[in-house]
């Protein structure tokens, strides 16, 4: 998993290729961000848990309400079954 630009200050984007369906993956592909505190603040939901090619989402520094989130550290987590992948980003407003 590459985060880019990092930091960031309008758009970062996540890319991820998992090389094979997921779907034998026990909870499929799931992407979360947490604050520094460990709160979840966006989720984003996969529609598809096939994923041959590498993917790309992008983040605009908002929660999950599409509320703008303050200057800070976050975390992105990427879970792939029981693979857990994560990556620190820096949002500076």
């Amino acid at each position: 998993m590459i985060v880019s630009p990092n930091p960031f200050s309008k758009l970062t984007t996540v890319s991820f290729g998992v090389g094979h369906s997921a779907e034998s993956a026990l909870g499929g592909i799931t992407l979360k961000i947490y604050d520094a505190s460990g709160r979840l603040v966006k989720d984003f939901f996969l529609s598809t848990t096939y994923y041959l090619l590498p993917t790309a989402v992008s983040w605009d520094g908002t929660d999950q309400s599409d509320r703008q989130l303050p200057s800070g550290v976050y975390f992105v987590q990427l879970s792939v079954g029981d693979h857990l992948e994560t990556r620190q980003v820096l949002l500076i407003r």
